[in-house]
């Protein structure tokens, strides 16, 4: 099925089972992480009220795709007895603080270690968890959730009810998925048929997926494909007459122990498919990330370390252990591995197409952070320009195009996140695609930029517009209003400030020119509107 969340460092998810972690009507665990003004967040802070805990991180596309409605269920919804807390557990803490400033995030967000996501039950991003005000698990959500669902939710935890909503699109799919459908028994051909016929299943499902992103549970979904998967592969074990075969099934059920959250399990069958085929692959990586899920980082390390003796050239695997390295929290070493995974992915780029530059700028956005975390910021400057830069060769009419702009939206944050946490002298102004809802202002603008500014908190920083072409505008937008030429921006205590940048114009063909927007020393950042 298609994933439409993201897992740290590969898209596999799992499902939380009554008594596991988090589970609905169970006792919430402990909340305890690091507001982004460096103060613990901790139950006194939430006591009494109900609460929506997110885990996010800017990397996670539909985390990305999500943040408006977020703030907008935020906007409808808040009351004294109901906070939201945003937890990033993946990111350092300059990361997050430029994610919030630069979408205008309203509601506290914090940084966590992965002991928390874990300790929640948590298997991928986003999840959305809802608490009720005596600390008990009231619903929780992996994927997309729209303001509906959260209305719902909020109202049966102030209720102190339980919810476990399902989709006429969720229920569809788990009726498609139920092994009970199938014919797991008989000769070899008629299971092969029902191979076929399973594989059709997943199919639809995954149609229906794309075509319901915010009215199905991905990680439920996902555990029916799993759970399906694992009785069809044990149903075809007595015919597996061959190393081939046996492989194989083996392989299938490491990998729907894995969409079931059985780790364990999971590890064991990938151990059982490599006895089989020494040094395959596919197993080695698949091993890497159930040992990573079931919580033996170094593990997945050692696992990896072992794939990339034997593919020193594969440029994936070197970005797979820098994951796994992350995760470990050897982020030294994680940029290493990066660092190695972009030179190989680097030369590929040339002829290797949109699916090479993606992978290089993934490559690039991943080896920054983790240099960026090892505490090198000039170094993750030059990784996060060197990211802007592949950015601008995907074209934007390609299958790439929302990962044009969400690459590029994240290479502008990372620079800014990069500078908050340095001793600049001098405000820092970036300038990236705008892909959010028009702010109120003027109508009509032919080309939107996103301004992200890094300049000292409580500081007034004055930007003024130049090289406009007769009867062009260009003006500053944000904090509700419209600013023609020129601004005065007051920066918020964060130190990141977010504008928007338009150029309105005669028509839809009209040239405006190349702009400069200027800071009051004459720095300067210049505008090339699309086409020229």
């Amino acid at each position: 099925m298609r994933v439409i969340l993201c897992s740290f460092g590969f898209a596999l998810l799992a499902v939380s089972s009554p008594g596991a972690p988090g589970a609905i009507g169970s006792p919430a665990p402990p909340l305890t992480a690091t507001a982004l003004d460096g103060s613990v967040l901790d139950a006194k802070s939430t006591a009494g009220k109900v609460v929506v805990v997110l885990f996010w991180a800017s990397w996670c596309g539909p985390c990305r795709t999500e943040t408006d409605d977020l703030v907008a269920a935020y906007r409808a919804l808040r009351a004294p007895d109901v906070a939201f807390i945003g937890i990033d557990t993946t990111e350092p803490p300059a990361v997050v603080r430029t994610y919030v400033a630069a979408h205008d995030i309203p509601y506290p967000n914090a940084t966590a270690g992965k002991e928390l996501f874990d300790a929640f039950g948590a298997t991928g991003f986003p999840s959305a968890i809802v608490i009720d005000r005596t600390g008990i698990v009231r619903a929780r959500w992996t994927g997309p959730i729209g303001p509906a669902q959260l209305i719902h939710y909020i109202t049966d935890a102030r209720a102190g009810r339980s919810s476990a909503y399902r989709s006429p699109a969720e229920t569809q799919i788990e009726s498609l998925l139920a092994p009970s459908r199938y014919k797991l028994d008989g000769t070899l051909a008629e299971r092969q048929s029902t191979m076929l016929a399973v594989a059709d299943a997943a199919a639809r499902a995954n149609g229906l997926e794309q075509k319901h992103p915010y009215d199905i549970d991905s990680e439920r979904a996902q555990a029916a494909e799993g759970a399906l998967m694992v009785a069809v592969a044990r149903s075809m074990q007595d015919q597996a007459v061959t190393n081939e075969m046996r492989f194989g099934l083996a392989a299938m059920l490491g990998s729907g122990y894995g969409q079931e959250n059985r780790w364990s399990d999971a590890v064991q069958a990938y151990r059982q498919a490599l006895f089989i085929v020494p040094d395959e692959p596919h197993a080695l990586m698949a091993l890497s990330d159930a040992l990573s899920h079931e919580g033996d980082d170094d593990g997945a390390v050692q696992t990896m370390m072992h794939y990339t003796a034997l593919a020193p050239d594969d440029g994936a695997g070197w970005n797979a252990l820098g994951k796994y390295q992350t995760r470990a929290r050897r982020y030294t070493d994680a940029s290493a591995s990066y660092d190695h995974a972009l030179t190989l992915l680097e030369k590929n780029v040339t002829s290797g197409g949109p699916d090479a530059v993606f992978a290089a700028a993934d490559a690039a956005l991943d080896d920054a952070t983790a240099t960026l975390r090892a505490g090198n910021a000039a170094r993750a400057t030059q990784l996060f320009e060197r990211a802007k830069a592949l950015c601008a060769a995907l074209s934007p009419g390609s299958a790439y195009a929302e990962a044009k702009t969400e690459f590029a939206q994240r290479a502008q944050e990372g620079i800014i996140a990069a500078a908050s946490g340095s001793d600049r002298p001098q405000p820092l102004v970036t300038i990236g695609p705008w892909s959010g809802p028009d702010l109120p202002g003027l109508s009509g603008a032919q080309h939107a930029y996103r301004l992200l500014i890094a300049a000292a908190p409580g500081s007034q920083l004055v930007l003024r517009a130049r090289g406009a072409r007769p009867h062009w505008i260009a003006a500053f937008c944000g904090d509700g209003r419209c600013s023609p030429q020129s601004v005065s921006i007051q920066i918020p205590p964060s130190g990141v400030k977010a504008y928007e940048f338009e150029l309105v114009g005669p028509g839809a063909d009209a040239d405006p020119g190349i702009i400069d927007i200027l800071t009051a020393d004459g720095t300067a950042v210049r505008v090339v509107p699309a086409g020229r």
